[in-house]
């Protein structure tokens, strides 16, 4: 994504013969305003949830700290549960090359919820995702075997520091607070897909989605820029 806000703007109204001034500009889509106001987005609805995310990840460099440390930050998760150990056994046979990493434990259920829900929103970077987590859970569940509680603190010494990067990132280079404390669903269950679907969209992919996200998001920024300035 490349997203940037325009400058707002005030105008008035006439009501009951007086004038007052409107809180937004006539130049925003009320529908969206009014959905930016009244409700959150579908959980199934991509295009919705991408254009909210979107208007909180504008910065390049806020970009760039979310690509780095969202996924650092679903890996670590991944040992801390990994460290449950086995939860069951598999109903065919590993192959002797996986076998001393594909554990059946709870990093591997996670992996196959956000793998099938990433599938329903997106089915080619929800796919191309879902085999990347497959490769997150079995480093994950390695790393746990080889070093146990070591690992662990390792892992979460990494967990912490990602999530600081991700409040600097917000607090120093975008000047907006996270996502998270709007939309905590987002936050931890649809980050990874999105910056990744962010990675594939500086390649080119689905570029008339880009432009339609583009021109909603700058929409969203327009109206947070407009809603803060009549704050203060």
């Amino acid at each position: 994504f490349v997203f940037g806000g325009t400058t707002p703007h005030a105008t008035t109204s006439t009501c009951c013969s007086r004038t007052r001034p409107q809180l937004l500009s006539p130049s925003l889509n009320p529908s969206l305003v009014m959905s930016v106001k009244s409700s959150k987005p579908s959980i199934f609805d991509l295009k919705e949830q991408l254009a909210f995310y979107g208007a909180y990840h504008n910065d390049a460099k806020n970009i760039v700290i979310h690509t780095i440390f969202v996924p650092t930050i679903f890996f670590t998760a991944l040992v801390f549960v990994a460290s449950f150990g086995a939860l069951f056994e598999f109903p065919f046979e590993i192959p002797a090359l996986l076998a001393p990493y594909a554990i059946p434990n709870a990093a591997l259920l996670f992996v196959l919820i956000y793998g099938l829900y990433y599938l329903i929103l997106e089915p080619v970077a929800g796919f191309s995702f879902f085999v990347i987590m497959l490769g997150m859970w079995l480093g994950a569940s390695h790393w746990y075997t080889l070093q146990g509680s070591q690992a662990v603190t390792y892992a979460f010494g990494l967990h912490i520091v990602s999530w600081a990067f991700q409040f600097i990132g917000h607090g120093v280079f975008e000047g907006r607070k996270p996502a998270l404390l709007d939309n905590l669903f987002q936050s931890f269950f649809l980050a990874p897909l999105f910056v990744w679907l962010h990675v594939l969209f500086v390649f080119g992919y689905r570029m008339p989605l880009q432009k339609e996200l583009q021109k909603e998001v700058d929409q969203r920024i327009k109206i947070f820029k407009e809603k803060s300035k009549k704050a203060q």
